[in-house]
């Protein structure tokens, strides 16, 4: 679990050109970023998260909780609450990517400006 972590990008990880980052079972509460992705922020990677929690995660940009940019993803029964992006993408943000979502609830998340739960941007 990753409790109230802090950092610029990828306020607990950061899946960076070319990896690949595998989640499951985790809990993500309280954490924050300047940039996107408080929970995690993917550039150029593939990333699978299942049967995981993110709640009160909160980021300054895109992607309250996730954020793929240029990456392939999926989300499987897993659940975002009460995240917040000051730009896109309360729960999740993509960008110029590929995610495949299944059983994944998104309830009371937000956005300054587009997508409460889920923002999908370029050729997303």
């Amino acid at each position: 679990s990753f409790t109230s972590s802090r950092l610029t990008d990828g306020g607990c990880i950061f899946a960076g050109e070319n990896s690949t980052l595998e989640v499951s079972n985790c809990n993500f509460t309280g954490c924050w970023s300047a940039d996107s992705g408080s929970a995690i922020l993917a550039n150029h990677s593939r990333v699978m998260i299942e049967d995981s929690i993110f709640v009160d995660d909160v980021t300054d940009e895109s992607g309250g909780a996730v954020a793929l940019f240029s990456s392939t993803g999926s989300i499987l029964r897993s659940s975002f609450s009460y995240c917040k992006a000051d730009r896109h993408g309360g729960a999740i943000s993509i960008d110029n990517s590929t995610l495949v979502m299944s059983d994944v609830d998104l309830e009371q998340n937000e956005a300054a400006d587009t997508g409460g739960g889920l923002h999908a941007a370029s050729q997303s």
